[in-house]
């Protein structure tokens, strides 16, 4: 397709004089004034749209162009975070002198795609995006936009997968309340598309209108400090050990184009050791 647009873009003035050329040789039977207004006013009629829908098409390229590099940059930026690694610490003994050496493992990496459907208004609602496993994505991985957090992948194609969506009452999201460093969970409860409430936040925790709330970090599908949404309201109950938070999510779920999906590279080895607790 690029090289077909830069092809067009080499030759089209090219092509368009050729075809005033031809228009000018049928047309100009005479030197009469007519024909020459005639000339004039089929170029007015024909070749003006031409030029318009051309520069049209070629502007959405180009903003196609600059939205495909702008999600590169975007992604390459992302797979620095320091959030993406953690730090191997060896012992190293060299020439009779201990020295310690740090060595960055990576434990997540980044997949972009593009979202192709979505729900909002349905008791249990989904996200479909234009990558499967041929793209290497697989259940259980994480989504989130530049906005915030999205979902879960729960099936996968060979080039689409389906995400339970945060707007899903099956989804639970590990989250962390700051500035109070509080660990809970965000929930769907039905109906509004805008809000989540979180749980299991002790009762003497100091809660404020505005505070955020990000992924805790505590699971191993979402990065640590993604985040969810803002306190919107405060629900505290004398008779109760926890306070019911509602959150207004960062993410405008009616208008979702751009995500990225979280690969977790030590997943599989993390479930084998979970898979071994008794009770949990």
């Amino acid at each position: 397709m690029s090289n077909l647009i830069d092809f067009l873009k080499k030759y089209f003035h090219n092509i368009l004089l050729v075809i005033l050329l031809l228009l000018s040789f049928i047309l100009i039977f005479n030197n009469s004034h007519y024909s020459r207004f005639k000339l004039k006013t089929i170029e007015n009629s024909i070749v003006s749209p031409i030029y318009k829908s051309w520069n049209n098409l070629l502007y959405y390229f180009d903003l196609r162009k600059e939205n495909d590099h702008l999600k590169g940059q975007n992604l390459l930026l992302l797979k620095q975070l320091s959030s993406n690694f953690v730090i191997n610490t060896d012992s190293i003994y060299s020439q009779n002198t201990p020295n310690l050496q740090g060595k960055s493992v990576r434990i997540f990496d980044y997949i972009s795609a593009n979202v192709i459907y979505n729900s909002i208004n349905k008791t249990h609602n989904y996200i479909i995006i234009d990558k499967g496993y041929d793209d290497s994505i697989q259940v259980d991985m994480a989504v989130f936009s530049p906005e915030g957090v999205l979902g879960i992948v729960n099936d996968v194609s060979a080039h689409f997968a389906t995400v339970m969506s945060v707007l899903h009452p099956n989804t639970m999201i590990n989250a962390k309340l700051m500035p109070a460093a509080q660990v809970g969970t965000v929930s769907w409860e039905g109906g509004d598309p805008d809000h989540v409430y979180l749980s299991y936040i002790p009762q003497h925790t100091e809660v404020n209108i505005g505070d955020t709330v990000f992924t805790s970090g505590y699971s191993n599908i979402f990065p640590k400090d993604i985040l969810i949404g803002f306190v919107n309201d405060i629900d505290k109950k004398s008779n109760d050990s926890f306070i019911k938070i509602k959150i207004k999510l960062s993410v405008d779920f009616s208008n979702l184009n751009s995500v990225f999906v979280v690969k977790s590279i030590y997943k599989e080895e993390i479930d084998q050791l979970k898979a071994n607790f008794i009770n949990e």
